[in-house]
């Protein structure tokens, strides 16, 4: 899976955060993803860390690299490396297969925060 043209907008009083999500398998199958709240909420920079905690596990199950083409929050990537870890017993979920260890995930950047 690939997550790229990460864009933040502002509309009729609603912030979205939107990006173009590709799968690998079936080859080319592209589709719109986002995340949208009121603009009250306020406006955040263009960062891949919603795709990245709400795509990480579709892609293991689906056996997928997962490439997020915006900066990822260096915090975010340290805590999925050390969940990926950790044995399944000691959390709610249990990872099937594929195991954890055969999903990449990669970032353009890691950013501070």
């Amino acid at each position: 899976m690939i997550v790229a043209d990460v864009k933040v907008s502002r509309q009729d009083g609603a912030i979205e955060l939107a990006a173009m999500l590709h799968f690998e398998e079936p080859a080319g199958e592209r589709t719109r993803i986002f995340f949208r709240w009121p603009e009250a909420y306020g406006c955040p920079e263009a960062t891949g860390d919603p795709f990245l905690a709400g795509l990480v596990v579709p892609a293991m199950a689906c056996g997928e690299r997962l490439h997020i083409d915006a900066p990822v929050s260096a915090d975010l990537m340290s805590a999925l490396r050390s969940a990926r870890r950790k044995p399944s017993s000691t959390c709610a979920c249990a990872w099937t297969t594929p195991p954890p260890s055969s999903t990449a995930i990669t970032a353009s950047s890691a950013c501070a925060h």
